[in-house]
């Protein structure tokens, strides 16, 4: 589902914009070498002005009991947007917990109403493990 079917209120442009600057922000992050970009996926998307959006990288630090990293930020010169980004970063084993758990909003968030208000950005390529897991996790996810 892309933001475009998001609200009937919100006008295309301001779509159009925060669709171009999400999809940059995700293709800079996968770009990065030093931390394997697994699964971008935007949620929350009937959020005319917050982006939400939850970024698995394979080598992100802690213990898979430990909660996904979930920081807001305000826009800035980079990154224009009317609201905020919430930003949950984790690892795959962060993200198996926070499903495992089921306790974690963003989970919930991802899977309300089977996936609709969610979108897959980025899955890691190609046909290796970083790809297998991020099929894995899709599938957990209910996407």
């Amino acid at each position: 589902m892309s933001m475009s079917s998001q609200t009937a209120t919100t006008p295309g442009w301001v779509t159009a914009h925060y669709d171009n600057e999400v999809r940059a922000l995700v293709a800079e992050h996968a770009a990065r070498k030093d931390e394997p970009l697994v699964l971008a996926v935007r949620y929350n998307l009937d959020d005319p002005r917050n982006v939400h959006l939850l970024e698995v990288l394979d080598s992100f630090p802690g213990t898979d009991d430990d909660e996904l990293f979930d920081n807001e930020f305000l826009p800035t010169h980079e990154f224009r947007i009317l609201g905020t980004l919430r930003l949950a970063i984790g690892n795959p084993g962060q993200l198996r917990a926070a499903i495992d758990r089921g306790d974690d909003e963003l989970v919930r968030a991802i899977g309300r109403d089977g996936g609709a208000h969610a979108e897959v950005l980025h899955q890691a390529p190609g046909s290796g493990k970083l790809r297998r897991i991020a099929k894995e996790l899709r599938g957990l996810l209910g996407l």
